[in-house]
C-alpha cells in the first residue's frame, strides 16, 4: 500500500517553471498583436479601431 499512496500523491502535483510560463505569456501576447496587424480590416469591421497617430504627449506621464 505505501507504493500505491506515493504514486497517488505524485500525479497531482504539477507545476511550470516561472520562465516557461513568462515566455508562453509572451509569445500569446506577440502572437495576437500580429493577428490584429493581419486582420486589420476585420477587426475594424466590428467596431474596433486601431489607429496609427502617436499618443497626446498631455496623456502621457513625465
Amino acid at each position: 500500500m505505501g507504493q500505491t499512496d506515493r504514486n497517488r500523491s505524485s500525479i497531482g502535483e504539477t507545476s511550470v517553471h516561472p520562465l516557461l510560463l513568462y515566455i508562453a505569456i509572451s509569445l500569446l501576447a506577440v502572437s495576437g498583436i500580429l493577428q490584429a496587424e493581419i486582420h486589420r480590416e476585420r477587426v475594424q469591421g466590428v467596431g474596433v479601431t486601431i489607429s496609427t497617430e502617436p499618443a497626446d504627449a498631455r496623456l502621457l506621464g513625465p
